[in-house]
């Protein structure tokens, strides 16, 4: 079985250089925390892959420049930085958290301030510019995976939210499905669209008929 820490330590080390093994075990430490059931370090390790394979093969990633990318791969190095489920602010603090963890690297205001607009575009998903897109098809990836590997991720997420009873987590998960099924897509690139659309859409509504008929 791959360690996750290894890809993760590889992806900031190319980032960073050398001299700043703190901000990636710290990081490290974060996923590791015993109430993250889904979003650990194995969805960090899937998320910075897929960010990696959108930037070689979508035609809209061909725009990026170098600075582009090593700013979308800051942010999916981030974006779960801190998890709380029962928090409503994670994707602020993690950018409040990235923006002055990558400070320490000399990153210029500017480029701090893209890290945190990305990171805080997967509150609601919704992409506006090509490299929004990236990320949030990467973070979304799973909603296309095989059934299976939905189903674990799905288990995972619940245990998240074990505070929740039921008839909640019935309402509030519905609503989220059917966010995502209103949507003209749920994917925001031409790659993700052609490789796992359908299989979003049908991962999906077959949730959301099983939460209905209980």
């Amino acid at each position: 079985m791959v360690d996750p820490s290894v890809d993760i330590r590889q992806v900031w080390n190319r980032l960073a250089g050398r001299g700043h093994e703190a901000i990636v075990d710290d990081l490290l430490l974060r996923h590791a925390e015993a109430h993250r059931h889904y979003h650990d370090a194995r969805h960090l390790m899937w998320v910075l892959r897929h960010v990696r394979d959108l930037m070689r093969t979508d035609p809209d990633a061909t725009h990026l420049h170098a600075d582009d990318r090593e700013v979308i791969i800051a942010a999916a190095l981030f974006h779960d930085v801190i998890y709380c489920p029962k928090s409503r602010t994670n994707e602020a603090d993690s950018a409040r958290l990235a923006t002055s963890r990558l400070a320490n690297l000399g990153w210029s205001a500017t480029r701090l301030t893209h890290v945190a607009i990305l990171i805080e575009a997967t509150a609601n998903h919704e992409a506006s510019s090509a490299d929004e897109a990236i990320l949030l098809d990467a973070d979304l990836a799973i909603l296309g995976a095989p059934p299976a590997h939905y189903a674990r991720y799905v288990a995972g997420v619940r245990e998240e939210y074990v505070h929740v009873n039921d008839p909640q987590w019935r309402l509030g998960r519905a609503a989220v499905l059917t966010t995502f099924l209103e949507r003209p897509s749920v994917f925001a690139t031409e790659t993700m669209r052609s490789a796992r659309e359908a299989q979003a859409q049908a991962n999906l509504s077959s949730e959301l008929h099983r939460l209905g008929s209980r």
